[in-house]
């Protein structure tokens, strides 16, 4: 993307990309509705090691392996569905998953397409080959964050806040390529309230008109690079001149600076009642001189969030 030149030399832009990469897979989790505990503690430091590499089947093994308590340690070996369930429990799918016999070489094509596509256009490469990767859904659990993942590699931009901003979108693009493979497949429920395909429907996940995906996972960047980035820049520049200003006026461990700053901004530039409990050491003329530093330090990190609403 040309823009991301703009910030290129940016003074906290190396910083910025740590920032982003853990606010990523802190918001990745969020759309699964799970919260950011261990599992995605190991999830983010995955990322960052394989966000340079070039994915194989092991190295999507091992990311599945960081993702979920029960890995699959292979591709998926049942039959696969996401959707809700009747009262009485049978399955209501909104997507039935490749048949678990078509993976590997379904897979083996999705990585050939993958290392055909380092050369391509960022949006058409992340868009062809995320969307492609979660239609499949090779594994019993972790393909949404996966798929997010490669949204990413290819996309050069972490997307997961604007795609939970633009949930609705989100999910509509998702079901516009879901929908003609589930009208296209017979099905039955299984014993243990599974969904087992009856059709051969291998080729459903091989050809598809994404051209409306593409156009979302655009949107989706150009709002970070427009929007996010800029104001993600400015928290970081605000937070490290507060703090500098803060520590020299009164010296703090800077576990608990961090602490006070991030709780101040989350109250627009105010220490709340509750939380001034956790700084009993300090003073109230400390505390005050803090929130002032914080909300001049801030003042147009708060300005441009107000707009961005």
């Amino acid at each position: 993307m040309p823009i991301l030149s703009i910030y290129s030399k940016h003074l906290m832009i190396g910083k910025a990309e740590a920032f982003l990469l853990t606010k990523d897979s802190q918001k990745s989790f969020e759309i699964e509705k799970e919260k950011f505990d261990n599992r995605a503690v190991r999830w983010m430091k995955t990322v960052r090691a394989f966000m340079g590499l070039h994915l194989d089947d092991f190295k999507l093994f091992e990311m599945q392996k960081q993702l979920v308590s029960t890995p699959d340690h292979g591709w998926r070996t049942d039959y696969g569905w996401t959707g809700d369930r009747l009262p009485d429990a049978t399955p209501l799918p909104d997507h039935i998953s490749a048949h678990p016999d078509a993976l590997e070489p379904l897979m083996q094509a999705w990585l050939e397409a993958y290392s055909l596509m380092f050369d391509r256009h960022p949006v058409a490469a992340a868009t062809a080959l995320a969307y492609g990767f979660v239609m499949i859904h090779p594994f019993s659990d972790g393909n949404g964050r996966i798929h997010r993942f490669i949204l990413h590699q290819f996309g050069k931009v972490p997307v997961s806040s604007e795609l939970l901003e633009n949930m609705d979108e989100y999910i509509a693009s998702l079901e516009k390529l879901s929908a003609p493979i589930l009208q296209r497949s017979e099905w039955a429920v299984t014993a243990d309230y599974n969904v087992k395909l009856i059709n051969d429907t291998s080729d459903l996940y091989r050809y598809a008109d994404a051209t409306e995906q593409a156009e979302f996972t655009y949107k989706c960047i150009e709002q970070f690079v427009i929007r996010r980035l800029p104001q993600e820049l400015e928290y970081l520049r605000a937070f490290d001149e507060a703090k500098h200003i803060i520590d020299n006026a009164h010296g703090m461990p800077d576990k608990d600076l961090t602490l006070l700053v991030n709780l101040c901004v989350q109250n627009a530039g105010s220490l709340s009642k509750k939380k001034r409990t956790f700084f009993e050491q300090w003073s109230d003329e400390h505390i005050a001189f803090a929130e002032k530093t914080i909300q001049a330090s801030f003042a147009a990190y708060f300005e441009m969030t107000k707009a961005n609403l």
